[in-house]
């Protein structure tokens, strides 16, 4: 296999199946070099010779399915994409294909959708220069929950009075839950005509049951094991999440966007800091050295972070949520909000919603883009928004 091309690897026992995924994207054949394999034995088997980006399986295999195929990948090959593709799945095996895969793609499926799907899973790779973070992110399965949230979410969901909009409540307090709730109702399995941005509305989409299931049967939450030097840091970026993701809410709100474009400003806010938590997790030699740039000027993060990780954490955060199949507007306003000029080139939207509440709240007036917001007819509303501020860290929201 070449270099410059991208590697992927399809399995799927139906031999028809793959000779017409084979013809589908013979359109690719310039930019991929394409295996296609009948069972996960000989996808192992495969691997172990041979370097892939991305591994595209269906679910319901013989000896092997897709989410063991996948989770054996993740172990053992944590650096490579792995996409879920399959025109079968109850309850359970969606909720399985959750963790060990980052996107599920439901048959039948266009070539378009397919070749979108692994180039946008992809285009964010390059920002990770060090192949260390970069297996380590992609390897990901869940993002830890703060043991406090976790706990009251356990409680809540075990009480007979718990409802939709009691649980929402808890869930949208930690991104780590928050993200893994976005990914499973966007994922292609429910074939849903829009996508949803908001935590209520997926909760009330799923349904009680399956949030049990969520539990019992893909223990997908699970409470963040680590040191406990690090507890205070990742309640930190939770705060100052929730508060950016109130504060975009209400600005979205004033600026009349609709509620759509509501639950967005919020959604982007919330996963705005999701970069930092990683950078947390991730096993480094740089824990002291990033404690000390994060009670620094804030100012300085993004260079600092770029010093000892070689990225920052929006590259980092944008990144995952890619692999996880989050839309455009999301990965990119969490991609560029400290650049919203990247993003919003030409309108007030998402992107510079999350820079200017994440810049007022950190009180560093030198963080906000005011040439940018002035292009965009707006410089006169800061003022307004800065008693918006005011008023929520007054009333305790801000970290």
């Amino acid at each position: 296999m070449t270099s410059e091309k991208i590697n992927i690897l399809f399995v799927d026992d139906e031999a028809m199946l793959l000779q017409g995924l084979r013809r589908m994207l013979r359109s690719m054949r310039n930019e991929w070099n394409m295996t296609f394999l009948t069972s996960g034995a000989e996808a192992l088997a495969f691997l172990e010779d041979n370097a892939v980006d991305v591994i595209v399986s269906d679910m319901r295999m013989p000896e092997m399915t897709g989410s063991e195929l996948l989770t054996k990948v993740r172990n053992l090959y944590p650096d490579i994409v792995r996409i879920m593709l399959s025109g079968y799945a109850g309850n359970e095996g969606i909720l399985k294909s959750v963790g060990p895969s980052h996107q599920f793609l439901a048959k039948p499926c266009d070539a378009d959708v397919v070749i979108d799907t692994i180039r946008r899973s992809l285009e964010l790779r390059a920002n990770l220069a060090s192949a260390g973070l970069r297996k380590f992110i992609t390897g990901i399965e869940n993002i830890p929950i703060l043991p406090d949230v976790y706990r009251e979410f356990m409680e809540e969901v075990a009480k007979p009075t718990a409802s939709t909009e009691t649980i929402a409540a808890v869930i949208q307090r930690d991104m780590g839950m928050s993200a893994t709730i976005l990914k499973l109702t966007n994922s292609a399995y429910f074939s849903l005509p829009t996508r949803i941005t908001s935590i209520r509305q997926a909760v009330q989409f799923l349904g009680l049951e399956t949030l049990h299931s969520l539990v019992a049967v893909a223990k997908l939450f699970e409470p963040v094991d680590c040191d406990p030097d690090k507890l205070p840091l990742l309640r930190r970026f939770g705060n100052e999440a929730m508060a950016i993701a109130s504060l975009a809410r209400i600005i979205a709100v004033q600026e009349k966007f609709d509620a759509a474009e509501v639950e967005q400003a919020f959604c982007a806010g919330l996963l705005s800091h999701l970069g930092n938590i990683l950078f947390l997790m991730d096993t480094n030699d740089h824990l002291e050295e990033y404690r000390e740039a994060i009670f620094a000027d804030p100012t300085t993060l993004l260079e600092s972070e770029r010093a000892l990780f070689g990225t920052n954490h929006a590259e980092v955060g944008a990144y995952l949520l890619s692999l996880w199949g989050f839309s455009h507007g999301i990965v990119g306003a969490v991609l560029h909000h400290h650049e919203p000029a990247k993003m919003d080139e030409e309108s007030f939207e998402t992107t510079t919603i999350v820079h200017v509440a994440q810049a007022l709240l950190a009180g560093a007036d030198n963080l906000l883009d005011k040439a940018h917001i002035g292009r965009l007819g707006k410089d006169h509303r800061i003022a307004v928004w800065r008693d918006v501020v005011a008023e929520i860290i007054k009333n305790g929201v801000s970290a």
